[in-house]
């Protein structure tokens, strides 16, 4: 029995469907909101891959099509209308689809090929954990305008973790409590154990002390590790997202230079280490009461003294962290431009060379590294001379405790042991208001950090609009109706008012001078910017209202810039998805990079270099043909495909498309005539206008008259 052509194409995914149950479960239900969601879309959104397809990829695959989810542990007996449709798991993983309940009958789906059944209570008992979906609260929420201030992503983030922290507060109380031990030891001990020489006592007492010490070890020992294992996570999930969010931010609204971006992280960074560890600081602040109201039983003229000092530390760094904060401010600013600024030379740093552009780029160099010191020693002094006066402070509060203690036991009104215990827990009560003073001394630095972030942060994503998947293989078919586009900071339009029809299975060119606006056609048409005016359909249907996932699964591109990554030809290739040695050898021959392959020792592991500078322009634009190739979309556009290829390379080139690329929409956007033998029809594009469209022939013959005349 021979294979279809798509049981073909997919034979692993195929059978990973086969034995995922939670995966086919996953289908069903996405199937229930959207239609059918093709299973090579699906692959696109796995972090793992699909045949590590399990809970966390569902929650994550979920959010990015706007669906909310849910993990309950409760069974069968407890569903309701409201839970309709889930997924239910076994405690081996084994899911189902429920989608209605009649009593104790319920219906249910056991796979994704498999057709809907009637279920009893009984049969489901094993059942003890279900998934939920919910689409129209995500959507709701997502369609509110943003507030650029708005720092909850952040917060929502911190506080999951509201459970552990709650567990290392409790350890800080007990912390705390143990503090207390040693000065009322100390106390014990030269009020009772040493005018009586009571050395039996004194044994007890040490062992009690040497218990609370190890203990006491042992909570700081547990309260780091917690500590550590919170920030790890928080931190993991913070970069994760910012990671994904400078990879999904709308090209319409990114104005952030590539060093700025990853500037960001440092600034991510920077915040996470602030409240994670902040947080142990501030939560030992209340000691500073406990202390205090100790020292007010043993004399309460006595805590007067820490309780001055604490208020002069609070309100002295109150008042240091205006300046402060102008200063990071600036400091922020200039961190900024010079990471943007030496990322963009050290990526043009060949035209710098050409150019012998060195003194004067190393020239504006130092003027921005001056003005980045210049900031970063005035910051220095004002943090020293808060530092210098908090130690100074805690001396001060010492001595004061000792004089004003002498008076105290020449009345009568104090003990000798007394004096020490209170100079003791004075001293430990005003670590952390310390550490709280130098909290809110850079609270407002932190505080310009978050906000820059929150900037970027809540920038309009693509996946932000009201969008669905379920679109599946698509034709083929384009339509421009009325398209207008203008680039963001830009003067006039880049196109203005292009309408034209490209049938399912047509070969188009796309030819016009530079700038013209052929590639900007291109970027509308995968979804990298949206239509100022107009619209552009995909199967008669608005782009802006698809996936951008599932839109790119229907479209190959080889851009006119294929921009590799530092590791091996078949990473380079295999950006989303893996391909045998048999399909990769097929590819290498077929877009001309076979013999580069076969003259290299590594075969496909051959190093392309960063940015592909071990290959030449006509190599790294091969690559780029290569992908658009591989992924096998109905729709294929190549932006000047033979660039840098000499003319037997280029005909070589020419001939293995013709004869592969059978059933394909294909957009061949060139300035090079050779490339037009690969299609049929031509549109002709001038100063964003279309000028010209019909046969091949029609048009270039109207273009040579034009020419000649």
């Amino acid at each position: 029995m021979t294979k279809t052509k798509e049981q073909q194409k997919t034979p692993n995914a195929l059978k990973r469907l086969k034995t995922n149950p939670l995966l086919e479960s996953f289908q069903v239900v996405l199937e229930f909101f959207y239609g059918k969601v093709e299973l090579a879309v699906l692959e696109k959104f796995s972090l793992k891959g699909l045949d590590k397809f399990d809970v966390e990829e569902i929650k994550e695959t979920s959010k990015r099509l706007s669906l909310k989810t849910s993990l309950h542990d409760i069974s069968a007996k407890e569903l309701s209308l409201h839970h309709f449709p889930c997924i239910a798991m076994d405690s081996n993983n084994k899911a189902i689809v429920i989608f209605s309940r009649n009593g104790d009958i319920f219906e249910i789906q056991n796979g994704y090929h498999n057709k809907k059944q009637k279920a009893s209570l009984k049969a489901l008992k094993r059942f003890d954990k279900i998934i939920t979906f919910d689409k129209n609260k995500v959507i709701d929420k997502r369609l509110k305008s943003k507030n650029k201030n708005d720092k909850s992503w952040f917060y929502n983030i911190v506080f999951k973790e509201w459970k552990a922290f709650s567990e290392v507060a409790l350890i800080s109380v007990f912390i705390n409590l143990f503090a207390l031990a040693f000065p009322l030891y100390s106390r014990i001990v030269y009020n009772s154990i040493v005018p009586n020489f009571a050395i039996d006592s004194l044994y007890v007492l040490t062992f009690g002390m040497i218990m609370v010490l190890v203990f006491d070890t042992i909570l700081k020992t547990a309260r780091v590790n917690m500590m550590e294992k919170i920030s790890t996570k928080i931190s993991h999930s913070l970069e994760s997202e910012l990671f994904r969010k400078i990879l999904t931010v709308h090209k319409e609204y990114d104005r952030y230079m590539v060093g700025t971006k990853v500037n960001l992280f440092r600034e991510l960074s920077s915040v996470k280490d602030f409240f994670a560890n902040k947080i142990p600081q501030i939560l030992d602040v209340p000691f500073f009461f406990m202390a205090v109201s100790v020292i007010f039983m043993i004399n309460p003229v006595m805590a007067i003294i820490p309780a001055v000092g604490a208020t002069f530390s609070l309100l002295f760094n109150f008042l240091m962290q205006y300046p402060l904060a102008k200063l990071h401010k600036k400091s922020f600013e200039e961190t900024q431009s010079r990471q943007g600024y030496l990322v963009e030379q050290i990526q043009g740093d060949e035209a710098i060379r050409l150019a012998n552009a060195l003194p004067k780029k190393l020239h504006k160099w130092n003027r921005v590294l001056k003005h980045y010191h210049d900031i970063q020693k005035d910051m220095a002094f004002l943090n020293g001379i808060s530092t210098f006066i908090s130690q100074n402070l805690i001396q001060a509060i010492s001595m004061s405790t000792i004089i004003a203690g002498i008076f105290c036991i020449h009345d009568g009104t104090l003990s000798v042991g007394g004096l020490i215990a209170i100079t003791i827990l004075s001293g430990r009560a005003m670590v952390p208001v310390m550490m709280f003073s130098n909290t809110i001394l850079k609270y407002r630095q932190i505080k310009d950090s978050l906000e820059s972030l929150s900037k970027y942060w809540n920038l309009p994503t693509e996946e932000d609009k009201h969008i669905e998947v379920g679109v599946g293989k698509a034709k083929g078919k384009i339509e421009f109706e009325n398209v207008s586009f203008s680039y963001p900071n830009k003067k006039g339009k880049s196109i203005n008012n292009i309408s034209f029809t490209i049938n399912e299975g047509e070969r188009v060119g796309i030819i016009g001078q530079t700038g013209a606006g052929k590639t900007t056609i291109q970027k509308l048409l995968t979804g990298i910017y949206h239509p100022s005016e107009g619209q552009v359909y995909l199967d008669n249907q608005d782009i802006s209202h698809l996936h951008p996932v599932e839109l790119r699964n229907n479209i190959s591109l080889m851009p006119q810039e294929p921009y590799l990554f530092s590791g091996s030809l078949k990473e380079n290739l295999e950006l989303s998805h893996s391909i045998s040695k048999q399909e990769m050898t097929k590819l290498l021959e077929q877009t001309g990079l076979l013999d580069l392959v076969k003259k290299s020792s590594d075969s496909h592991s051959l190093d392309v270099g960063e940015r592909g500078e071990n290959l030449s322009v006509g190599q790294r634009h091969l690559v780029g043909l290569a992908r658009a190739l591989l992924s096998d979309a109905p729709i294929l556009i190549l932006d000047e495909p033979t660039t840098g290829l000499d003319i037997g390379l280029e005909r070589k080139l020419v001939s293995h498309l013709n004869s592969s690329l059978k059933d394909k929409t294909l957009l061949v956007i060139s300035h090079r005539f050779a490339a037009l033998e690969l299609v049929d029809r031509v549109i002709l594009v001038d100063n964003g206008r279309v000028v010209a469209d019909g046969k091949k022939e029609d048009v270039l013959k109207l273009l040579l008259s034009k020419g000649e005349s």
